[in-house]
């Protein structure tokens, strides 16, 4: 469920998308050590602004990616408490 919130938490902050190349699928990028430096960084920017939100705010988020609303659904309504009372302090942050 961590990888998923940070995917899809990159995914509404705007992070840029690999796209293939008109002429086949292209290989990706090689990473430098600033750029993944970088991601740690935005990552862990991301994480604590996702901590900082109000509940109402931060259920709107869980709620905008269908597969991480119904992982928390599947434990109805005490998945719903449980996300409530640990989103603050809960690492979201894939490791």
């Amino acid at each position: 469920m961590k990888t998923i919130l940070v995917l899809s938490l990159a995914a509404l902050a705007g992070a840029p998308v690999i796209a293939a190349s008109a002429a086949g699928a292209a290989s990706p990028p090689a990473v430098t050590r600033a750029a993944a430096q970088n991601a740690e960084l935005d990552s862990a920017k991301m994480e604590k602004d996702l901590q900082r939100l109000p509940w109402k705010q931060f259920r709107s988020v869980i709620e905008s990616e269908p597969k991480l609303k119904a992982g928390v659904d599947a434990y109805g309504p005490a998945g719903w408490q449980f996300v409530q009372a640990n989103y603050r302090t809960y690492g979201w942050k894939s490791k």
